[in-house]
């Protein structure tokens, strides 16, 4: 039957948050030469009002031609029903945005003292489902959900950078911008997921043993969740502290579920080292020496110890000396830290 549009009401569960100017002008030129084909749906309230349930751009496009009435459906139904039949008519038809759905689903929760199992249930969706539509709608940040919208971003790589705070969402996003586009392909869950694990290991950390044992030493990395141990020496051997040998850590940081691994090319060798600490090389001289050492005589070492140390998780890079100042791994994690690649550094 025909009712009259302005007896229409917009109630509070219609979920289109927004109406689409082309795919209205469109409506509007197929309405006016081929008439109206698939009537609104709406429910007779309380009020004796019309409350629209389905068919919000139909409507629009009819005012917007002056029509006076518009073919409707009228259905018997209570407020839950509606707004549940509101969201399923919309999900049936994909007429909605999935951060559109969210927010349907959010106040569809607050006004009827739902929760997300008894909305899944109702819906005939996961409760998965349900929780990645309010993650994106109430999660995630504005420029993020602008990328979703122009299709920089899937719905489901969305919700992966929703856990992340509001002030690290736009900057992750755009990470993984980038590296499709350099990849030129998209990302799947998994490598999103891969490269929020190296986003979120933003700390480099370094660690001496001078003057340690290694029970207390151990503890301290457990302590400050440390991954890998890098041990950054020349010389992976202590005659003074055989517990700090290779072989010896490798084995009890095993047992604490803490990987080891050695870069050697990383380290200072016993000649250039001693000179340094005797006073015949300049703290300036054995720096540039260093930096050539690692950044130029074999290529720059540097980008690929990032990505590894990113990868791996959280790291520690190892030496000997307890004055980080006349330490290599000091120079080391600088060049580290220049790459912008880790927010904070952390000497333990």
């Amino acid at each position: 039957m025909k009712i009259k549009i302005k007896d229409i009401t917009i109630p509070w569960y219609a979920p289109r948050e927004k109406v689409d100017d082309d795919y209205i002008n469109d409506l509007m030129r197929s309405l006016e030469e081929y008439g109206q084909w698939n009537p609104i749906m709406v429910r007779l309230n309380e009020n004796k009002e019309y409350e629209l349930i389905s068919g919000l751009q139909r409507v629009s496009a009819a005012k917007k031609l002056g029509w006076k009435e518009i073919e409707a459906n009228i259905v018997d139904s209570t407020l839950e029903k509606a707004a549940l039949l509101a969201i399923e008519t919309n999900l049936v038809r994909k007429e909605l945005q999935e951060i559109e759905e969210g927010h349907a689903i959010k106040e569809m929760m607050d006004r009827l003292g739902l929760n997300q199992t008894q909305i899944a249930k109702k819906l005939g969706r996961s409760k998965k489902w349900v929780s990645n539509r309010l993650s994106l709608a109430l999660d995630v940040v504005g420029p993020v959900r602008k990328m979703i919208a122009n299709n920089s971003l899937s719905p489901t790589q969305a919700v992966i950078i929703s856990r992340l705070p509001p002030n690290k969402q736009s900057k992750f996003a755009e990470i993984i911008i980038e590296r499709e586009r350099t990849l030129n392909k998209k990302l799947n869950q998994e490598e999103v997921r891969a490269e929020l694990r190296k986003f979120g290991n933003d700390t480099i950390f370094t660690v001496s043993y001078e003057g340690k044992k290694i029970e207390p030493f151990i503890e301290e990395l457990k302590k400050n969740k440390i991954d890998v141990l890098l041990d950054v020496r020349e010389s992976t051997k202590s005659m003074q502290k055989p517990e700090f040998s290779e072989e010896f850590l490798r084995k009890n940081l095993k047992n604490a579920e803490i990987k080891y691994l050695t870069r050697k090319d990383l380290g200072a060798p016993y000649v250039i080292r001693e000179s340094y600490i005797k006073g015949g090389l300049s703290q300036k001289c054995f720096e540039q020496w260093y930096k050539w050492n690692v950044t130029e005589k074999e290529g720059n070492k540097i980008p690929d110890l990032v990505e590894m140390i990113k990868t791996q998780g959280k790291t520690a890079l190892m030496c000997y000396e307890k004055d980080i100042n006349s330490c290599h791994r000091n120079i080391l994690a600088g060049l580290i830290m220049e790459t912008g690649s880790f927010e904070k550094r952390r000497d333990l």
